[in-house]
């Protein structure tokens, strides 16, 4: 490009313009990586609290099972009581 073809307003605008793209694109790329490190945190957040709650589950099921089998303990002691066999 000649420098000599087009006035220092014309190139003074031209950069402007440039430079302008330039800003826009970065910003939107900070943008859209705003956005997926925000959807990361989001799904991180998820998991975390399904995760959570299969533990939660688990650990009622093993308190139930832990009741079942005292509370079996427990008949079976009153039933040898019954029988006369104590030990």
């Amino acid at each position: 490009m000649f420098t000599g073809c087009t006035s220092t307003e014309e190139r003074q605008a031209k950069a402007l313009k440039l430079w302008g793209d330039v800003a826009e694109t970065a910003t939107g790329t900070v943008g859209q990586a705003r956005d997926h490190l925000e959807a990361v945190v989001d799904l991180t957040k998820s998991v975390k609290d399904t995760v959570q709650q299969g533990v939660d589950e688990v650990q009622k099921r093993a308190d139930a099972v832990q009741q079942g089998v005292e509370m079996i303990q427990e008949g079976k002691q009153k039933i040898d009581e019954g029988l006369g066999r104590e030990e």
